[in-house]
């Protein structure tokens, strides 16, 4: 999964689908990582003063973790489900949004 700078003290991994990054945010977040998820986007934060030995690992190792568990772990139809979910609220949220007008 490619990894690019974010917004400032953030790193974006792209993932498959915009399901796969809420999950794996909300995940992590569980794991008492900062985590959050814009689109297909995961962001992990990172700063100047994390320590190759602290924070860095932590980040890595959680990130490891997590999408291990979704790739390798989940069960297909979970997933599946997931990402219906997520294109529901989309869908949600564009009709909300025509509504309003």
């Amino acid at each position: 999964m490619p990894a690019v700078a974010g917004s400032p003290g953030w790193v974006a991994i792209q993932c498959h689908s915009a399901a796969m990054a809420r999950w794996l945010a909300d995940a992590i977040t569980r794991e008492n990582v900062q985590a959050r998820h814009d689109g297909l986007n995961l962001l992990v934060p990172v700063r100047a003063d994390y320590t190759l030995e602290g924070e860095i690992k932590s980040v890595i190792t959680v990130v490891a973790k997590t999408t291990d568990y979704w790739f390798n772990h989940m069960a297909p139809d979970v997933r599946r489900a997931l990402e219906m979910a997520e294109t529901l609220d989309r869908w949600k949220a564009r009709v909300s949004g025509w509504l309003r007008r």
